[in-house]
């Protein structure tokens, strides 16, 4: 026997939830949980003892949805998610600025904007001022918008006309990308400038970091952010010398290249609408705080249908983010055709967040037995308000057969 943990407060997460006091195991696999006395009796010679003293142990936790690659750069970036104003944004982005060598990219995560006293980003002539030497990326906490200033937009090459980009009175780019298709082209861009193992070492970190929170599994959403792909690459040529077990998700939706890796699942938050915060949450109705949009739709609903059809017919497990009602009936409704007559078994494709969910969609994930990995409010979302109109259904609905997945993490 490799190791008996003794003398604590064991929680099994059984059915029955006994609390137990002890806990065996040999070569890496728990063997044996009960009362001390018995198991200290499995012990041997060699056997590493451990007195919990009361302490409680739990099992490793999974975190179902992370995005470990920005985890990673958040561990490292300027963390904006206390700021309250512009100002403090731009005073955390001079401090970070004065120690960083002229040339290299400033990044900033975590930002509330819609929480700030002004209720927007820096400008892009806010945040040179703060770092004229540096271009500067800044994103959300959602992950859905971001900001730079005008030396890194001109970095970033983005064309002023590119859907998303905010404008000012009079027609200039303000800095702040505001749709996904935007935005995700901007952090690709700034993230361009890390090195392969600069890239390693934002996965390390955050694998250090789950690993000494208790978290044991990662569910690793990844992919679209790097060219070619570099992020999701460096995750899988990492592999098992992580601290922590990972589920790679490789955000693409080309079916043939995830079957040449051999994977078994393809996707992640492949974003078929935005953020609720961003009010790109596909809706039915109107934002009440902006009647003059119901959300964005980034991939075509036909696509979604074709995407999931191949996915399915290849014999993936397939994941899709959708937050708005509508959303979420486009991507419920393109598994049930796809998945038919549900042949294939237990597959569990995943609904990304489902949020707002209509009655038609909750009772059709129940009967098709979709996980839905969706988050409890984090800091940084606390202060933001979320108001739309949302419909009580949005389509016909059905009787729940077995319950879907309600799988709980703390990723954005």
């Amino acid at each position: 026997m490799d190791m008996v943990l003794f003398g604590g407060n064991v929680i099994t997460m059984a059915v029955s939830d006994r609390r137990q006091q002890a806990v065996a195991v040999d070569c890496g696999r728990i063997v044996a949980v009960g009362d001390s006395e018995s198991i200290r009796g499995l012990a041997d010679a060699n056997t590493r003892m451990v007195d919990l003293a009361g302490k409680t142990l739990l099992p490793g936790l999974i975190d179902s949805h992370v995005h470990l690659f920005l985890t990673g750069l958040g561990l490292s970036a300027v963390a904006l998610q206390d700021a309250t104003s512009v100002a403090d944004v731009c005073d955390a982005v001079r401090e970070r600025a004065r120690g960083t060598l002229p040339g290299r990219w400033v990044y900033g995560m975590g930002c509330a904007p819609w929480a700030l006293k002004e209720a927007r980003y820096p400008l892009m002539s806010e945040l040179g001022e703060a770092a004229p030497d540096n271009p500067v990326y800044i994103s959300a906490v959602t992950f859905h918008s971001g900001a730079t200033n005008t030396r890194g937009f001109r970095e970033i090459g983005l064309a002023a006309e590119q859907r998303g980009i905010e404008k000012d009175a009079s027609g200039m780019p303000t800095g702040a990308f505001v749709s996904d298709d935007a935005h995700f082209a901007a952090a690709g861009a700034a993230f361009g400038a890390l090195s392969r193992d600069e890239v390693d070492e934002m996965y390390r970190s955050a694998a250090r970091f789950a690993a000494s929170r208790g978290v044991t599994t990662l569910h690793c959403l990844e992919g679209q952010f790097m060219k070619g792909d570099e992020d999701v690459m460096s995750l899988l040529r990492l592999g098992a010398s992580l601290p922590v077990h990972t589920v790679v998700y490789f955000q693409t939706m080309d079916v043939t290249r995830i079957v040449e890796l051999g994977l078994p699942r393809i996707g992640g938050c492949l974003t078929i609408d935005g953020s609720g915060f961003d009010h790109t949450a596909l809706m039915y109705e109107p934002y009440t705080d902006e009647p003059s949009t119901k959300g964005t739709l980034y991939i075509p609903e036909a696509r979604v249908r074709e995407f999931v059809s191949q996915a399915e017919a290849a014999g993936l497990q397939v994941a899709m983010h959708a937050i708005g009602d509508r959303a979420v009936d486009i991507l419920v409704s393109a598994y049930a055709e796809a998945m038919g007559d549900g042949s294939r078994g237990d597959c569990r494709h995943r609904a990304e967040h489902f949020y707002l969910p209509s009655d038609w969609a909750i009772a059709e994930a129940g009967r098709l037995g979709l996980a839905l990995p969706m988050q409890p409010p984090s800091p940084g979302f606390g202060t933001a308000r979320l108001t739309a109109s949302v419909p009580a259904s949005g389509g016909v609905g059905g009787p729940i057969g077995r319950s879907p997945t309600l799988a709980c993490s703390t990723g954005a």
